[in-house]
């Protein structure tokens, strides 16, 4: 099929086993149904945009979710039991992020931040002081990387710098042996 964008919000639908064939969808909006599992879901392949929002989605049905494939950039949840069924232990965000072998780019309306991403995986896997950690090495490396962009910049406009004086001394001693002839 080359149906690419399928747009079924509002129309209370609670099945979606007639729409998996469509494996060619990149955006699917199913926002405003009665779904509440998602079974199948992981067989449209080509999927980077997914609107769940406002059903009846349960936590337990997510597994089929969680196998999509890496093409999924943009998903939105909210609004759904799933959210409230994610313990104050491990909240829901961090729960959801921390399920998908690839990174997402927005989760409900708010952009995924790199540090955000390593942050819930390392939460997950090792309590506070695992996310602590985590977040005191990214914030290291990344202080690291824009020390080492000042100073190749610094280099630069040094050897710049440089270049400039190289070329007025040479002007000037041309300057000079025209001045002799």
């Amino acid at each position: 099929s080359l149906v690419t964008d399928l747009i079924l919000d509002h129309n209370k639908i609670h099945d979606i086993s007639p729409i998996i064939h469509l494996t060619s969808l990149t955006t699917l909006n199913l926002s405003y149904n009665n779904l509440t599992h998602i079974n199948g879901i992981d067989t449209l392949t080509s999927l980077q945009v997914l609107h769940l929002d406002h059903n009846n989605i349960e936590l337990s049905s997510l597994s089929s979710l969680f196998q999509c494939s890496n093409q999924l950039k943009v998903l939105y949840l909210h609004e759904n039991p799933l959210v409230s069924q994610c313990s104050k232990e491990i909240p829901y965000r961090k729960y959801i992020l921390s399920c998908f072998e690839h990174d997402l780019s927005f989760l409900d309306d708010r952009k995924v931040l790199p540090l955000e991403l390593i942050a819930a995986r390392a939460y997950i896997k090792g309590g506070i002081l695992a996310e602590r950690k985590a977040t005191d090495l990214y914030i290291e490396q990344q202080h690291e990387q824009t020390l080492y962009k000042h100073q190749q910049y610094q280099l630069h406009i040094q050897q710049q710098q440089n270049d400039i004086h190289h070329r007025q001394i040479i002007q000037v001693h041309q300057i000079h042996q025209w001045d002799q002839e």
